[in-house]
């Protein structure tokens, strides 16, 4: 995406590209510094997807920016709605907790479990085992995710095309695009319902656009999919990896952070940030642009509490609350019309 949102405070900013009213601050008019979205409102939870985002407030769910195949959830035939506007009510009333943008469509979470997708289903994302949702129209309006029984969800990553979800015995189930391998079960034919990953127990997944990573309950890191710039960090680009592979032999892992970009992040349970793979646009905060195959440390800090890369960028907070991005910024995604940075630049501090 050549857009960036974050949250301060309870508040909601976007900015960046804005070509069909993405940004949700009621225009089409590209932002180069961070703007207000959805004012009056204490937000929790935000993904931003291609040309759409989605966040929740009080238990509710919002989306914002195009809707031609029902991106937005809310049953209503726009092709894009430039604020956020509340998702079609579910038989289910729990509460949502969290949410997952990819490119054409998203998927939530609710209190109680369970798991629900909408948007375009053409290569199984909605996770109902049938496909091709509402033909070319997509699904319109959330859609629970199989199995329904019992309801045990705990998270949900979406990138694109590809969905990956824990459930509470830390179990691993992916579906959707999978081109490359990125579900990870073996096979490059796409995946039209939720199938277990394997036999490991992880405490978190980060699905790409077309790749995945995953770190287990030892700490241990493992990717899978495209490697073609060495996102993988296995130290090859070889292409694809169709199951979990390790990456290095290190045990102290805590997050993985995968956009739509062939680059990777993953923090440390001491709060080392590292990031690999392409770096043509300085993506990787390596103060060049040169790509790396292997997992390598983002600045200096130990004190990173969580990173989001984008398509040829990455933005990341540390633990004192303020915003840091790098990479590519011709769409003003790094804010203030700054050029192309190859380290972490402050964007926002925190209030």
């Amino acid at each position: 995406v050549d857009n960036s949102c974050g949250l301060r405070g309870g508040d909601l900013y976007c900015w960046g590209r804005n070509v069909l009213e993405n940004l949700g601050d009621g225009t089409g008019v590209s932002r180069p510094d961070p703007v207000p979205v959805g004012e009056g409102k204490i937000w929790k939870a935000l993904s931003v997807g291609r040309f759409f985002g989605c966040a929740i407030s009080n238990g509710e769910l919002y989306c914002w920016g195009r809707d031609d195949l029902g991106q937005l959830a809310n049953d209503i035939a726009v092709t894009h709605t430039p604020s956020p506007t509340l998702i079609a009510a579910t038989a289910n009333p729990s509460v949502w907790t969290q949410v997952a943008a990819g490119q054409d469509g998203a998927c939530a979470l609710k209190q109680d479990k369970t798991l629900w997708c909408w948007g375009s289903d053409a290569l199984g994302q909605v996770g109902d085992g049938a496909g091709s949702a509402g033909g070319s129209a997509g699904q319109h309006t959330p859609k629970q995710v199989l199995p329904a029984d019992p309801p045990d969800f705990v998270r949900v990553t979406m990138s694109r095309d590809t969905v990956c979800a824990l459930r509470g015995a830390g179990a691993l189930w992916c579906w959707g695009r999978n081109g490359d391998g990125q579900v990870g079960i073996g096979t490059t034919a796409n995946v039209l319902a939720p199938t277990k990953v394997g036999n490991g127990t992880y405490q978190a997944v980060s699905a790409g656009a077309f790749h995945a990573c995953a770190v287990d309950n030892a700490g241990k890191l493992w990717c899978w999919g495209r490697n073609t710039s060495g996102e993988l960090g296995l130290g090859n680009s070889a292409s694809p990896v169709t199951t979990p592979t390790q990456v290095g032999s290190d045990t102290d892992w805590a997050t993985p952070y995968l956009g739509v970009g062939p680059h990777t992040c993953a923090r440390k349970s001491n709060g080392d940030l590292y990031c690999w793979g392409a770096g043509y646009f300085g993506q990787i905060g390596q103060g060049s642009f040169a790509a790396a195959n292997t997992p390598q440390k983002v600045a200096s800090a130990i004190d990173w509490k969580q990173a989001a890369p984008g398509n040829e960028h990455t933005c990341a907070t540390r633990t004192d609350g303020r915003l840091f991005c790098w990479g590519a910024s011709y769409s003003a995604q790094l804010s203030g019309g700054k050029p192309f940075l190859s380290t972490p630049t402050s964007i926002l501090d925190p209030l």
